[in-house]
């Protein structure tokens, strides 16, 4: 029945679904942040009632797993899965700032998830997704054996995310040039990695 396309009571061609919502709610995190953004902010951008909310998403938080779900999987694609067969960092570096120079919501999103350590499947999918990546590149000495690999992610990823965070959303770094090498820099140290990889 959530998957179900329906039609408002006053205007038989405008249908109702999960992706019409979704649209509104994103149009809506744009311009005032998730945070900023009510139940009701987003039934009265829809033109629904807030009952007919509920046919389609739990809570608000139901929706914003549905919201950045979809961004995950672009990260995983643009990110991950095209510097599969060509690890090198300085492609990585690359592929991280122009994504989140398209997606500077995600990137406010899954920095502010990060620090707040909340529990989205969306946020906890591109973590592990990011983790294996990270298994590619570590040279971990045999005297430091590291088992929380998540948690070990998570440290690369927050310093990651502020980098990408300072030069797209602060504007405090002041070129993407200067951006990305502070990238390369801070994982071939976390690394500690072999020429291979750079």
């Amino acid at each position: 029945m959530r998957n179900d396309t329906r039609h408002t009571s006053d205007d038989d061609t405008k249908p109702i679904s999960r992706d019409m919502i979704k649209k509104c709610a994103v149009e809506l995190f744009e311009e005032n942040g998730v945070t900023g953004t009510s139940v009701n902010d987003i039934v009265r951008r829809a033109g629904i009632a807030k009952g007919t909310f509920y046919l389609y998403f739990n809570n608000k938080d139901d929706l914003i797993n549905f919201v950045f779900e979809k961004f995950g999987e672009e990260f995983f694609e643009e990110i991950i899965m095209q510097n599969r067969d060509n690890p090198k960092i300085t492609n990585i570096a690359e592929s991280v700032l122009r994504y989140f120079g398209k997606n500077r919501m995600f990137l406010i999103e899954l920095r502010k998830n990060m620090n707040a350590h909340r529990g989205y499947p969306y946020f906890k999918k591109t973590i592990a997704a990011f983790s294996k990546v990270i298994l590619n590149f570590l040279n971990l000495d045999e005297r430091y054996p590291i088992t929380q690999l998540d948690a070990y992610s998570e440290v690369l990823m927050g310093t990651m995310f502020d980098i990408c965070y300072r030069l797209i959303i602060e504007e405090s770094i002041d070129s993407k040039s200067e951006a990305k090498l502070m990238l390369e820099d801070f994982m071939k140290r976390f690394f500690n990695c072999e020429p291979i990889f750079t």
